[in-house]
Order: structure tokens, then C-alpha cells, then sequence
């Protein structure tokens, strides 16, 4: 849902598209899980305020493959993986953006994407597997965006 509106804000979900297969995966799975409802809340006020909505994700170093496979991936494997795709996975509408580290911009079209949007200020939510919300936000105000 492309705003165009100048002083636009954009909500990114961060990492919550995941396997959750790596150490500690489950306890972090249990906590995405357990996050989606107020994120999913946080998505509609969003949607009712015609702001858009942008999902970023690691690749997990699948260099061929696109955003939906990911999603896929998640929604075969079942478990902690699957009930967070079934919650928040990118709709119709939404932007998807993926990642090769930990930051949302780091060699992404991020940057690009927000400012023909014409936003302004981001609202950051998501997980923390490897300090990916705490890098996007850095280079979110090294980029001069609001958070």
C-alpha cells in the first residue's frame, strides 16, 4: 500500500518470518509465537491509517531464492516456524525486503523503497536473533529517519 505521503510512517517487522533452526531456536520460537498477537494489532492500526507495512528478513544465506519461499519454508517445517507465518506473514499490499546480515538497509533496497514512499519515521518490531533490530535502528538514523 504505497502512501506517496510526504512525513509518511512505515512499520518494519523484523525476522519473524524464521525456522527457528539454530541454538536457542526454540526458546526464541516461543517467543515470536507469543509476540504476534500485539504485533499483528500494531499491523492494523497501521493498515487503517493507510501507512505502509514492510517485512525484513534474513535470507539465511538462500541466495536464489525469493521472499516467499522463505514463508514457504517456514510453513512446511511446522512448529514455532509455521504458527508465526500463519500469523504475520507478508499480505497482499505489504512490502517484503530481504536481508544478507543484520541490518534492515545493509546491502538492501530498503532505503530506496522508504523514500518513494516518502516516509519519514519507522516504528521497529520484530526479534533479536543476532541484534537485527538494534543495527536497523542505528542504520535507520544514520539514513536520517525518525523512530
Amino acid at each position: 500500500m504505497a502512501t506517496g505521503k510526504a512525513n509518511a510512517t512505515a512499520l518494519i517487522i523484523l525476522d519473524m518470518v524464521n525456522l527457528f533452526d539454530f541454538e536457542g531456536g526454540d526458546a526464541l520460537g516461543a517467543r515470536a509465537v507469543a509476540i504476534c498477537r500485539p504485533i499483528a494489532d500494531l499491523r492494523r492500526r497501521f493498515d487503517a491509517a493507510a501507512q505502509p507495512v514492510i517485512h525484513v528478513n534474513d535470507n539465511f544465506a538462500r541466495w536464489q531464492g525469493q521472499f516467499g519461499d522463505l514463508v514457504e519454508a517456514c510453513a512446511k517445517a511446522g512448529g514455532h516456524a509455521a504458527a508465526t507465518v500463519e500469523r504475520l506473514s507478508p499480505r497482499p499490499g505489504d512490502y517484503h525486503v530481504l536481508k544478507p546480515k543484520h541490518s534492515a538497509f545493509h546491502a538492501t533496497p530498503l532505503a530506496i523503497l522508504l523514500r518513494k514512499l516518502g516516509v519519514r519515521r519507522l516504528v521497529l518490531t520484530g526479534i533479536a536473533a543476532d541484534s537485527c533490530v538494534l543495527a536497523t535502528a542505528q542504520d535507520a538514523k544514520m539514513h536520517e529517519f525518525g523512530l
